[in-house]
């Protein structure tokens, strides 16, 4: 196995209230998400650079793709869903769908659909 060494500025480490040890397992496990997200890395390796089996890598991917995907500082998850529905509102609103025109002749353009023989 390959050993690497890091230089970190100490107040890093007490920022993160991390041990070294705990400072590298997130790093592993940080790295290894962020090379899987990009499909540079199969789900196997990536398991194993976070030092994980795949379920328990998995449940990490999952749990951090939560933890990305935060509401705005004290946002409410009331406020939240008023918001969403706000924008689909302002969306149908908006009527942006008009400007697609009809959705079947654009898939018959699209596909030159023909008519097949013994269907009419």
């Amino acid at each position: 196995m390959t050993t690497l060494a890091i230089e970190m500025p100490e107040e890093v480490l007490s920022s993160l209230q991390s041990t070294p040890q705990e400072f590298a397992r997130q790093m592993r496990l940080a790295s290894a998400i962020h090379w899987y997200a990009k499909g540079k890395i199969s789900q196997e390796k990536a398991a194993q650079i976070a030092g994980l089996d795949q379920s328990d890598f998995l449940e990490e991917v999952q749990r951090e793709s939560r933890a990305v995907i935060k509401p705005k500082h004290n946002e409410t998850e009331e406020e939240r869903q008023a918001a969403i529905s706000q924008a689909i509102a302002e969306l149908v609103a908006s009527d942006v769908a008009s400007r697609f025109g009809d959705p079947m002749e654009w898939q018959r353009e699209v596909r030159k659909d023909r008519p097949l023989p013994g269907r009419d």
